[in-house]
This record gives C-alpha cells, sequence and structure tokens, in this order.
C-alpha cells in the first residue's frame, strides 16, 4: 500500500479509529459493570475480570475456524440457520415459562 495516496491513508486513519472505537466501547463498558459483578456475588476482582482476557483469547483461537466457516458456507445460509436457532430458543421459552422466584 502506497501512503502517497491520499485515499489509502484516509481509508487506513478510518480503519483505525474504527477499530479502537469498538476495542474501547467493548472493554471499557466490561470494565465499568466488573464492580457490580463483584459486589453482586462476592467473588474477587481478579475472577470477575479475567471472564474478558478468557473471550478475547478464544476468539483470537476461533478466528481460522471462523473464516475457514465462512468460506465454505453462504453468508445468507447462516444467518438463515441462526434465525431458525433464535425461533426454537423462543418457542420453547413460550412453551416452558421461567419459574417466578419470590
Amino acid at each position: 500500500m502506497s501512503f502517497a495516496n491520499p485515499k489509502a491513508v484516509r481509508m487506513l486513519a478510518l480503519a483505525f479509529l474504527a477499530q479502537n472505537l469498538a476495542l474501547g466501547l467493548s472493554y471499557g463498558t466490561y470494565g465499568a459493570f466488573v464492580l457490580h459483578f463483584v459486589e453482586e456475588f462476592d467473588a474477587p476482582l481478579s475472577l470477575a475480570g479475567s471472564g474478558l482476557a478468557i473471550t478475547a483469547l478464544v476468539m483470537g483461537w476461533l478466528h481460522d475456524l471462523s473464516g475457514n466457516y465462512h468460506l465454505a458456507f453462504v453468508l445468507l445460509v447462516a444467518l438463515y440457520i441462526a434465525a431458525a436457532a433464535v425461533f426454537a430458543r423462543f418457542l420453547l421459552r413460550a412453551r416452558h415459562p421461567a419459574q417466578q422466584q419470590g
């Protein structure tokens, strides 16, 4: 990629800002809720904060599997499967509502 092209530089800058905005929102939001988890479940701060780290680690491990899946299947088929799973969950939830806790 040549940095002499102003459109390339602009696209690189926008991608950098978008990536940092998305990561900042997800990590920042999780960080704001960690203290509530610690108070609610009486858990150590290190245990409550490890959830996002484990999630990021697993996402890194699964990126090849996810990429190969999207190469093998058409994205529309994956969306239909996801929609069917959501519909099945709502159907099961309607048949067996959660018990009210008093």
